[in-house]
């Protein structure tokens, strides 16, 4: 390096190289090729606030720029993206509002509610259910079924709800829960909560919308079933379903 010019000279040149360099065609994959610009950006964010998953915003972008290899990023950016959007949506000030809420919600009746948080302290995910939702669930919370399909919401976070019938055919509410992600760490992090919160009970058949659940992935005492079922499909009134749950 030249002292006073700052700069630096090639003295010698060494030809090897301790691994294999990366092809042309796949170094678009390398993290130092992978930027998202600011008018990608605003793309994302008002795709996102009108509901349409990452996935599809990830495909429609490359389609747009005539290939994957041109549009710059991987579909993995478009969700870090996402949950950037997410933790800012929460702001420190929305946070204090909030988890004072849910404090005095707790300390006036049985309402329980959880909070996740990030390595910053930031908040992650909630989950929230008043007396009513745990009273109800210690009667009628044999089958449970858990929704994500609820996600227009401006933070583009996935609202979740745990639902059944009662008595009177009627839906009942268990629990209501706003999400960071979706991924497994997320709702391994939720199911647990869930239990905790209805003291340990665990429903007999838990249906979701989630593949995820076909297996034990999460918590292998959940028995899982899937909305997707073709069997599930083939009644739609109310009775019928009532009678298929339990």
């Amino acid at each position: 390096m030249h002292k006073k010019k700052r700069v630096y000279y090639i003295t010698r040149w060494v030809d090897s190289h301790n691994h294999a360099l990366i092809d042309k065609d796949k170094r678009h994959f390398m993290r130092a090729n992978r930027i998202i610009t600011e008018e990608q950006k605003r793309v994302i964010a008002n795709h996102l606030a009108c509901g349409i998953p990452a996935r599809a915003i990830y495909d429609f972008m490359a389609r747009s720029t005539s290939g994957y290899k041109k549009i710059g990023f991987l579909r993995k950016d478009v969700k870090n993206y996402q949950f950037l959007l997410n933790k800012k949506a929460i702001g420190p000030g929305k946070a204090a509002v909030l988890q004072s809420w849910f404090r005095k919600q707790a300390s006036r009746n049985a309402f329980y509610y959880d909070i996740q948080v990030d390595s910053d302290g930031a908040i992650c995910s909630i989950f929230w259910a008043d007396p009513i939702m745990r009273a109800d669930y210690a009667l009628f919370g044999d089958f449970v079924s858990f929704d994500t399909t609820y996600r227009t919401n401006k933070s583009y976070r996935p609202l979740g709800v745990f639902v059944d019938f009662n008595h009177h055919k009627t839906t009942c509410i268990f629990g209501g829960t706003l999400l960071y992600n979706e991924s497994a760490a997320t709702y391994k992090w939720l199911l647990e909560t869930f239990l905790k919160c209805m003291k340990g009970k665990k429903p007999a058949t838990f249906m979701t919308d989630l593949l995820g659940f076909k297996t034990p992935k999460f918590l292998p005492e959940f028995q899982a079933i899937n909305k997707n079922d073709r069997n599930l499909k083939s009644t739609n009134k109310p009775e019928d379903r009532y009678k298929l749950y339990h």
